[in-house]
Parts: structure tokens; sequence; C-alpha cells
């Protein structure tokens, strides 16, 4: 059986207000925020400004992101030039 993202947080023991997800699609933004969690993008070729909408913020890659530790986790900061 697959498990939907709110069912796979409640196995973890992890509350969607304390999780962020990394996508690099619309599809896995969407999913992600059905299951009530923040959204990053991370960009690839086949990713378009439609795609960002209702993300937290939105990067070309995963390289220059910065998190900062803050209490309970990390959040997302921006990215380094």
């Amino acid at each position: 059986k697959m498990m939907g993202g709110k069912e796979r947080l409640a196995r973890l023991g992890v509350a969607a207000n304390e999780t962020l997800a990394l996508e690099d699609t619309g599809t896995g933004q969407k999913s992600a925020r059905a299951a009530g969690l923040d959204c990053l993008i991370s960009g690839n070729e086949h990713t378009s400004d439609e795609h960002l909408a209702g993300a937290v913020s939105a990067v070309r890659d995963l390289r220059g992101a910065m998190f900062e530790p803050v209490p309970g986790g990390l959040e997302f900061s921006g990215t380094r030039p």
C-alpha cells in the first residue's frame, strides 16, 4: 500500500509544521502542500515559474542553500552567492 505524506509524517512522529519538503518539480510541491508541508523548490531543466507558486522559496540548485539552526530544527535562510 502506498502511503500519503500525512500518513508518513504520522508514522515518523513528525508534525507538518516542523517539516520542510525539498522538491524539484511542481508535482512534488503539490504533494508536499497537500500534506501540509512548507516547500523549498530546487529548480531543474523542467521546472518553470508556474511551478513555483506557493513555495517558501525557490533556488536554482541546493548547492548554495543555507539553513540556520532554530529551536526545534533548521530554517531556510537563503542562498550563498
